[in-house]
C-alpha cells in the first residue's frame, strides 16, 4: 500500500500497526476531530512524503517526525489547539510545503529559515501570529 486515506473517520488514534506500512508515501487523516495526538510510530514510515492531519484536534507534533526524511508536504491547517511548531522542524530538510492556516500559532521557530526547499508556507488565520523569523 502506498496511499491511505482515513480522513473523516472520527478516529481518536492511528490504526494499529500503522508504523509497519513502510512503503506508504501518502497518509491522510484529515478531519478526525477526536484525533488529539500522533503516535511516535509515525516516525517508522520512512517513505512518507505527504501527511495531512488538517482539521483534527492536535495540540502538538511528536518529536520523532523529524525522522521522516522524505516528508515534503505537511498539512496541519485548522488544528485550533496547535499553538507552537517544534523547533526541530528545522531538521525536516525535504519539506517543500507547510500549511498551518487556521491554527493558533503565536510564532514560528527561528530554525525555519534553514528550510531551504520550503517554497510554500501558508499561515493565514493565525490571529496571534505577529512576526516571522
Amino acid at each position: 500500500m502506498t496511499s491511505l486515506d482515513v480522513g473523516g473517520c472520527d478516529s481518536d488514534c492511528l490504526p494499529q500497526g500503522m508504523g509497519q506500512l513502510e512503503k506508504l508515501y501518502q497518509l491522510i487523516l484529515r478531519d478526525n476531530k477526536r484525533l488529539v495526538k500522533l503516535l511516535e510510530c509515525i516516525e517508522e514510515m520512512k517513505s512518507l512524503t505527504s501527511l495531512d492531519v488538517g482539521g483534527c484536534d492536535l495540540d502538538c507534533l511528536p518529536q520523532g517526525m523529524v525522522r521522516l526524511e522524505k516528508l515534503s508536504n505537511l498539512y496541519l491547517g485548522n488544528n485550533k489547539k496547535l499553538v507552537k511548531l517544534l523547533e526541530c522542524i528545522k531538521e525536516m530538510k525535504s519539506l517543500t510545503r507547510l500549511h498551518v492556516s487556521g491554527c493558533d500559532l503565536d510564532g514560528l521557530p527561528q530554525g525555519m529559515v534553514r528550510l531551504e526547499k520550503l517554497y510554500k508556507l501558508i499561515l493565514k488565520d493565525n490571529k496571534k501570529l505577529v512576526k516571522l523569523p
